[in-house]
């Protein structure tokens, strides 16, 4: 358990299978790990328990893998302008909301499953893109504003919304 996770460039750590890393998020950039990777494998997870209002998830484009965000208090967090964050494994937001920095558009580029909660929200309306290689399972709240999302998947893909709301631009690529 960690408040803070903080690596050089070209660094990586593993989470082995049926670890869990939990950060704890009181500070106001959690991950700063630009040029990093925080790997999982099998059923490893990068567990975030709580968030600070207005701060930074994501500082740096980086890698990681199977990630799960729940906030209690529902914070909002951003990522950084101009980075990509590729998740390798599962995403999931349970509660809170992750949006973008005003200013160059980042990218959620997401290679397995993404599931939103019914307190969870991504909101892309500072600029966003967001691609999903996996199946999207949405309870929660997803603002797509004016940006594309990019279904990448090499195999079938299941789109499961309870949400009422319309994407703004889609790709099936």
């Amino acid at each position: 358990t960690c408040a803070v996770l903080q690596f050089h460039p070209g660094t990586q750590l593993t989470i082995a299978t049926a670890c869990v890393l939990t950060v704890t998020a009181s500070s106001a950039a959690v991950f700063q790990c630009n040029g990093a990777t925080l790997a999982t494998t099998g059923t490893g997870l990068i567990s975030v328990t709580g968030g600070v209002a207005s701060g930074e998830m994501f500082q740096g484009t980086m890698t990681i893998g199977n990630f799960v965000w729940n906030d209690p208090s529902g914070n909002s967090m951003y990522v950084r302008a101009n980075n990509t964050v590729t998740c390798s494994g599962s995403f999931t937001i349970t509660k809170g909301t992750l949006y973008a920095q005003v200013g160059t558009d980042p990218t959620l580029d997401l290679n397995g499953d993404l599931t939103i909660g019914a307190d969870g929200v991504i909101d892309c309306t500072n600029g966003m893109a967001v691609k999903c290689a996996g199946n999207w399972t949405q309870t929660g709240t997803f603002t797509p504003a004016t940006f594309l999302v990019t279904f990448d998947g090499t195999t079938a893909q299941s789109i499961d919304r309870e949400s009422t709301s319309d994407f703004y631009s889609v790709t099936i690529a």
